[in-house]
This record gives structure tokens, C-alpha cells and sequence, in this order.
């Protein structure tokens, strides 16, 4: 994420709470971004849900 050390860049987290079964709880997820996940997938008419790495 080179782009998120330069100071005139903003770079949100949208933490998913999807990993969280498996052990990679992470303190800052919320089920609403989960939620946001999920309505992103049905409207692509997706089977899956993922989190995309830039």
C-alpha cells in the first residue's frame, strides 16, 4: 500500500467481520461493512463475497 504512506492521501478501511470464524478477529470490523459486502455481491450477482487487496 505504497499510496497510503504519502500524506496527501486518504486511505479508508472498510473492515469486514466475515474473517472473524477462523480466528482473524479483527477489533476494528463492523457487521454494516459485512452488510455492505454482501449487497455489493448480490447486486454483481456474485456467489461470493471477498475483500480485495490493492
Amino acid at each position: 500500500m505504497e499510496n497510503a504512506q504519502q500524506s496527501d492521501i486518504i486511505a479508508p478501511g472498510w473492515h469486514v467481520d466475515y474473517w472473524d470464524y477462523i480466528g482473524w478477529e479483527d477489533v476494528f470490523a463492523h457487521l454494516a461493512v459485512t452488510e455492505r459486502q454482501k449487497a455489493y455481491a448480490r447486486a454483481l450477482n456474485e456467489r461470493m463475497i471477498y475483500t480485495p487487496n490493492l
